[in-house]
């Protein structure tokens, strides 16, 4: 769903900034979005799964995705793409799981910091990218963050309603959303700065490591909210 908004929006926008949406549509989703799917009463279960497996196969269907909008915009290095997935995201997950299972007492002297250092690294995620490129937010303003929240918007709207057409319930709606509202931000970052000499190809996904936290924590507690007053909304 979002690659395909993300693609209709780069005809409207500059061409970094439009290259810039199309990576970031075609990274896999954040596991954010676990967090926020749980607090917005959606299908844990689901969410982990989808995000999971989108994860797993990102080392493919990232440069794929990406390559097969941008093609005619630049050329490519496939092969370089796919190298920089697999050491960003797939060893990393297959080393957790190789210590997880081989060295377990290991992984029960780290599980006690482990909420505390996910709260620093995701600050330092958020704080990375956005300082990366403060100059274009700084003098781009609403031009560069129009369109991200657009895209953003646009994201979660239809990964809510389009399950309602083919009559999947308000649960599933809610997680799917997540799932394509909550982009890896910083993932997409980090490969628009490591492949494109132009810095304005990597203010997409800089912007919306923040902005996707703030909707996605606006929506998950609207939804909390909506849950938990259920009896006194009209039906």
């Amino acid at each position: 769903i979002t690659p395909m908004i993300a693609y209709t929006m780069s005809f409207c926008v500059p061409r970094a900034t439009g290259i810039g949406l199309m990576m970031l549509s075609s990274v896999p989703s954040s596991q954010m979005s676990n967090v926020m799917t749980f607090i917005a009463g959606g299908n844990l279960s689901l969410s982990i799964l989808m995000s999971f497996v989108s994860t797993m196969l990102s080392p493919i269907l990232t440069p794929l995705i990406f390559n097969a909008m941008a093609r005619s915009e630049l050329v490519m290095d496939d092969v370089g793409m796919i190298y920089s997935m697999v050491k960003v995201v797939l060893l990393p997950i297959l080393t957790g799981i190789y210590i997880n299972a081989m060295a377990p007492h290991i992984t029960q002297y780290i599980k006690p910091i482990t909420p505390v250092l996910s709260v620093l690294l995701t600050s330092c995620l958020c704080a990375g990218p956005m300082s990366g490129v403060r100059g274009h937010i700084y003098y781009g303003g609403v031009q560069v963050a129009t369109p991200v929240i657009l895209l953003l918007l646009l994201s979660f709207g239809s990964g809510y309603y389009l399950p309602k057409v083919f009559k999947m319930g308000e649960v599933t709606g809610k997680t799917i959303a997540m799932e394509t509202g909550m982009q890896s931000a910083a993932l997409g970052f980090l490969f628009a700065h490591k492949h494109f000499e132009d810095e304005a190809v990597a203010v997409p996904s800089a912007m919306a490591v923040v902005c996707m936290s703030w909707l996605g924590a606006f929506y998950s507690a609207h939804c909390r909210y909506r849950t938990g007053f259920a009896h006194l909304l009209p039906k």
